[in-house]
C-alpha cells in the first residue's frame, strides 16, 4: 500500500502482544493463582494510541516492529481490523515479537505488568511515511526514529507518550525502564 495524501497521526514506537489475567486479589510471592479470566489482544502504548485514534475516525499509522510470528501477525491483523495504516509497521523474521503479562486485581483494580522484548533491529529512516502528517505520537521506545520525524514533519503537532516506570533489575537494584 502506498501512503495516503496525508496522515492525522503518526504513532511511533512500542507494540506488544497483551496477555491479561484476571486475579480475585493481591499477588504474594512464591505462590500459585489461577486466573479468573483471560483477555489476549495487541498493546503497547504506540500501537494501543494508533488503534484508538483510528477507531475515532482518523487517518493513522503505526511505525513500529514485531516478529514475524504468530504474536506478530495476531497483532497485525488486529490493527488491520481497527483501520490502522500499517505500511510502515515492520514483522522481522529473525525477532520476537514483544509479550506482556498483565495481572490484573479485580478487588483493587491494580495491575502488575510484566514485559519481554529482545533489542529491535535498529530503525531506518525509511520507514517513516512520506506523506503529509498533522500529528507525530512518539512513546519513548524508538528515540531515533522519533527524532527523525520530528525532523521530517516540524509543521506537526508533536506528543511524548513517556509512560516510564521503576522497575527491579535481576541484581535487585530499581533502575527506569520503559515498559
Amino acid at each position: 500500500m502506498r501512503d495516503p495524501p496525508s496522515l492525522d497521526a503518526v504513532c511511533i514506537g512500542h507494540a506488544a502482544w497483551d496477555l491479561v489475567f484476571t486475579l480475585d486479589g493481591a499477588l504474594v510471592e512464591d505462590q500459585k493463582y489461577r486466573a479468573r479470566d483471560l483477555i489476549q489482544s495487541g498493546g503497547g502504548p504506540a500501537a494501543n494510541a494508533a488503534c484508538l485514534l483510528s477507531r475515532w475516525g482518523l487517518a493513522v499509522a503505526l511505525v513500529g516492529r514485531a516478529g514475524d510470528d504468530a504474536f506478530g501477525a495476531a497483532m497485525l491483523h488486529e490493527l488491520d481490523q481497527a483501520g490502522v495504516d500499517t505500511t510502515h509497521f515492520r514483522l522481522y523474521p529473525e525477532a520476537r515479537t514483544p509479550l506482556s503479562c498483565v495481572l490484573v486485581n479485580r478487588a483493587s483494580g491494580a495491575r502488575t505488568l510484566v514485559n519481554y522484548r529482545a533489542d529491535p533491529p535498529p530503525a531506518d529512516s525509511a520507514e517513516l511515511p512520506e506523506c503529509a502528517v498533522r500529528a507525530i505520537l512518539c512513546d519513548g521506545h524508538e528515540p531515533a526514529l522519533s527524532a527523525l520525524a520530528l525532523d521530517r514533519f516540524p509543521q506537526a503537532l508533536s506528543l511524548l507518550d513517556d509512560g516510564q516506570e521503576d522497575q527491579t533489575g535481576s541484581d535487585g537494584s530499581s533502575r527506569p525502564e520503559v515498559t
